[in-house]
């Protein structure tokens, strides 16, 4: 944070005054005015590197109050560099041949300068001196004109490519520290003189300084034929509003001259009269020429149009055909931008400035830009950036989505706490406005100004800098605001403190209609109504009755349930932690296929090098396909159907659409294996229990398998461990045939709980790790299960892709061979349930197994019986089963689980040591 304390640092005059300089100039906006100046109305004739002077002469009339803008930085090909010194000088009204100085301070011509950014200082190494005009709102961007360049050597251009620039023309280098013109200064046009000024054998040079003669050009009175164009008297508005500028010919003609005059974009500026005559009479009197701004009602900011005044060759003197000069005038745009910085906070009071909400006041951490969305349309900001006069401050994530009539927070840090929109925080780690002054800048993801805004001192004065009228006033403090006399009102309306977003908050219990639940107090009720549904509260919206509203945001982790019709555009925001494979669902109507890939940041050469990271798995070929980059599908996402994705960074999605108010009915088949990726196609939570349940019949068993990204492997879920499947959650199941998956309304909960598991069974989670890799199996203690096959309690591992590393059981008794994530077991007999445990690995791999045991009789122990070293061992706290493989595993018959009340060891093995069980196939056991 930056204070003035220009009263307590007084005494250190001459180093602070430098300092404040340098600080000043760096941040200081520069608003230029039209370009009327061209190459060579101003020559460069004197470059005093020891005494930091330039000797000038006005080849031209210089008009009054022009922009020149000089600096010693070097031209790119398209702009200056930044980092040395920039200067603008405001013109007097200078006649053609005057020869002046200029400093970094001041013009012998007269006009003011102003030190726009950095320090111009002469190196007697080598450096360039340019003057320029340009149309742009700051010193270095827009158009420009570059009047002229003058250096010592052809390094301290940096090139002139794209400067129309020439040397020898309108450009010099003139070899040496403080070089001077000492050519001819007698009677000659414009193009003699420059012709002289930019030849280089007619410039000296010296070590030390040189005096400058202040000796002024003559002008030739031969002029030739030729047009001159008065300044344009300012913008043009698409209200209407005016500019002028004046036409005159410079020699007197021998018969009539008409010029045309013409707007290169008459649905932005139009001209009045569309031609003048000028006659050998009144040649030498201004006529005056009226631009007039049009209204194009879209927002596309302000439009520079040129001007063309071209001789009409048909109807005028011959001395005149072919010529022509242009001007430009800027239309300013009277639609509001895409995106309006509505409230922004520089300087936070010290002690009662947590604006963020998290409960600290810090004057970094809440700093915020609240910025408005009056596109009148959603608006995806993903890669949009915020910057200032120092560089980037933050970058929009992927995902990032407004409302329209929303507002978006950019905080400097800390965590943001119960502010009614969608919040971010600097990803730079802080905003760092200036409280002195500072340009807020918001550009699109190419890279172009959306909008920006200047500030000065208002900053700095422990509160934020609002609109006094929402979206449209100009700012003032906020404490000066009477109907909100505040500090700061971020996601708020700055006139009376209400959200620009109803933001739910659950506080008394799910209905929608009471207003006790909502922030004011007030529930939304009008088509224009944003909604903002946070995650982490207790309670969350049921909409009983028909409801229309304009948008519903909800963050990731939050559900709602409608019962009936719901209008309104809605987004679901779904967070992803890492950069690993999630699977997901759509749970709107209407989210474009190609819209969502561009979007949201998705990885890249995923398999091959056109891949992104979105797949669809191919029943048909038990394999993946993938999105290819460049490729449209030119579709939208169907309910209840799954896909998997994986991003460039982690970060949020977004899916927006409408609500999808209907039982969801996916088709399913057996192509290949009977796996089908499918997903919860709802706002709210669906249970995995009531899914299976209600397609058991079309089922090969009752298991829902879904991808753990922490792993890498699939859990599988039943009806022994009932699952509340979030929004946008993706899963498999296994279909007997050619079928239909019904996921039906009535399923929804707002659960936000995503396993609900019984906590006083029995149960075993066995645990296999390569080092890398974790593979996980359970066996679950369940009164009326049986040691057979029990379809819903018993499920096997994921087999709808290969499965190199695994570990499993399989049933005690009749278990037709099927390879099991999870085993249900009667709660009796420990003893005599001895379970076999399959292994896939690969030789000279080091496993190891342990396992965790919840809520077993006391005094009940677990073993793993290992028929190939005769051996059992002891499964607790503190000790697990490590071996190397001396060949490859691939099923069940060399270990084995034991529980028992007593200790197993070398005397139990007679009993074992002859028996192998191998798998023949996937229904046959061979017992050897």
């Amino acid at each position: 944070m930056i204070k003035n304390y220009f009263s307590v640092f007084f005494f250190l005059k001459t180093v602070l005054q430098t300092i404040l300089i340098s600080i000043i100039a760096f941040f200081i906006n520069n608003s230029s005015s039209a370009q009327s100046l061209s190459a060579g109305d101003i020559a460069i004739i004197g470059v005093g590197v020891d005494s930091e002077e330039v000797l000038l002469v006005a080849l031209a009339d210089i008009p009054a109050n022009e922009a020149v803008f000089f600096t010693d930085d070097e031209w790119t090909g398209s702009s200056f560099n930044s980092g040395e010194g920039f200067y603008e000088w405001t013109t007097p009204s200078i006649s053609a041949g005057t020869v002046f100085t200029l400093t970094k301070t001041s013009v012998t011509a007269g006009g003011t300068v102003t030190q726009r950014a950095g320090n111009m200082i002469f190196s007697n190494g080598g450096d360039g001196f340019f003057l320029y005009q340009t149309s742009g709102n700051l010193y270095n961007d827009g158009t420009y004109t570059l009047i002229g360049f003058a250096g010592e050597d052809s390094g301290d251009a940096g090139t002139l490519s794209g400067s129309g620039l020439t040397i020898g023309t309108n450009a010099v280098y003139f070899g040496g520290d403080n070089g001077i013109y000492s050519g001819v200064r007698s009677s000659n046009d414009k193009t003699g003189h420059l012709s002289n000024i930019y030849n280089s054998s007619n410039w000296t040079t010296s070590g030390t300084s040189q005096t400058f003669d202040s000796t002024n050009f003559t002008m030739s009175s031969g002029a030739s034929p030729g047009i001159t164009l008065g300044s344009v008297s300012g913008n043009t508005n698409e209200d209407g509003s005016q500019a002028t500028f004046t036409v005159v010919l410079k020699t007197q003609p021998s018969s009539d001259v008409v010029v045309d005059i013409s707007s290169s974009d008459v649905g932005e500026v139009t001209v009045s009269p569309n031609s003048l005559t000028f006659t050998n009479a009144n040649w030498d009197q201004t006529q005056t020429v009226t631009a007039t701004g049009i209204d194009d009602v879209i927002q596309d900011g302000d439009i520079n149009v040129t001007i063309t005044v071209a001789v009409n060759d048909s109807s005028s003197d011959n001395d005149y055909d072919t010529i022509s000069e242009t001007t430009s005038v800027t239309n300013e745009d009277n639609e509001l931008p895409n995106l309006v910085i509505n409230e922004f906070q520089a300087d936070p009071h010290a002690s009662n400035g947590d604006a963020n909400g998290d409960g600290t006041s810090s004057t970094t951490d809440d700093e915020f830009i609240e910025i408005y969305n009056s596109s009148g349309n959603q608006l995806n900001i993903s890669g949009y950036t915020i910057e200032d006069a120092v560089g980037l401050k933050h970058t929009f994530p992927s995902g990032t989505i407004i409302p329209a009539g929303a507002v978006i927070v950019v905080f400097g840090g800390g965590t943001p706490t119960n502010i009614p929109c969608l919040t971010q925080v600097a990803s730079t780690g802080n905003l760092g406005l200036t409280n002195g002054g500072d340009t807020i800048i918001i550009k699109d993801d190419s890279s172009s100004i959306i909008t920006s805004y200047t500030y000065g001192s208002e900053g700095g004065d422990n509160q934020s800098v609002a609109r006094g009228t929402d979206i449209t006033g100009s700012f003032v403090k906020h404490l000066a605001i009477g109907g909100n006399s505040v500090r700061y009102s971020p996601g708020r309306r700055n006139a009376d403190n209400i959200p620009f977003s109803k933001s739910w908050t659950g506080s008394t219990d799910n209905d929608w209609t009471n207003a006790s639940n909502w922030d004011a107090n007030s529930n939304p009720s009008s088509v224009s109504d944003n909604v903002w549904i946070s995650s982490g509260l207790n309670n969350y919206p049921i909409v009983s009755s028909a409801t229309t509203v304009n948008s519903v945001t909800i963050n990731s982790g939050a559900s709602m349930i409608a019962q009936s019709t719901f209008s309104g555009t809605i987004t679901y925001n779904r967070t992803l932690s890492t950069t690993n494979w999630y699977l997901i669902s759509s749970p709107v109507v209407g989210q474009d296929i190609d819209a969502f890939v561009s979007a949201e940041g998705l990885a890249s050469g995923t398999v091959d090098a056109d891949n992104v990271g979105l797949s669809d798995y191919d029943n048909s070929s038990a394999s993946w396909t993938y999105y290819q980059s460049g490729v449209d599908v030119d579709a939208n996402f169907t309910s209840g159907d799954g896909r998997a994705i994986k991003l460039a960074s982690a970060g949020d999605i977004s899916f927006t659409g409408t609500f999808y108010n209907s039982d969801a009915a996916i088709g399913m088949t057996t192509d290949a294996n009977g796996f089908n990726l499918v997903g919860n196609p709802y706002l709210s939570f669906v249970s995995a229990a009531e899914i299976l349940n209600r397609n058991a019949g079309i089922l090969t068993e009752r298991t829902l398998w879904f991808w753990n990204q922490s792993t890498n492997s699939y859990d599988q879920k039943n009806l022994s461990t009932d699952i509340e499947i979030a929004p946008t959650q993706g899963f498999f199941v296994s279909s007997n045939g050619n079928n239909t998956l019904s996921i039906t309304e009535s399923m929804q909960s707002l659960s936000s709980d995503t396993f609900q598991r019984p906590a006083s069974r029995p149960e075993i989670e066995l645990t296999m790790t390569n080092g890398s890799d974790t593979r996980k199996a359970d066996i679950f203690y369940i009164e009326g299960t049986t040691t057979g096959w029990d379809n819903g309690y018993d499920s096997s591992i994921f087999e709808g892709v290969a499965n190199d590393f695994a570990i499993y059981t399989h049933a005690v008794e009749n278990g037709a061979g099927r390879n099991l994530g999870i085993q249900s077991l009667p709660p009796d007999n420990y003893e005599n349930m001895i379970i076999p445990v399959g292994i896939n690995a690969i030789s000279g791999t080091e496993i190891s197994i342990d396992a965790s045991i919840t809520n077993f009789p006391e005094g009940m122990n677990v073993y793993l019986e290992d028929k190939e070293d005769d051996s059992f061992t002891l499964l607790d706290g503190d000790a697990n089963f490590t071996t190397t493989l001396e060949s490859d595993l691939n099923g069940i018959g060399r270990f084995y689980l034991h529980t028992t009340a007593g200790s197993l060891g070398a005397d139990d093995l007679s009993m074992n040591n002859n028996i192998s069980i191998y798998t023949s196939s996937r229904e046959n056991l061979r017992i050897v």
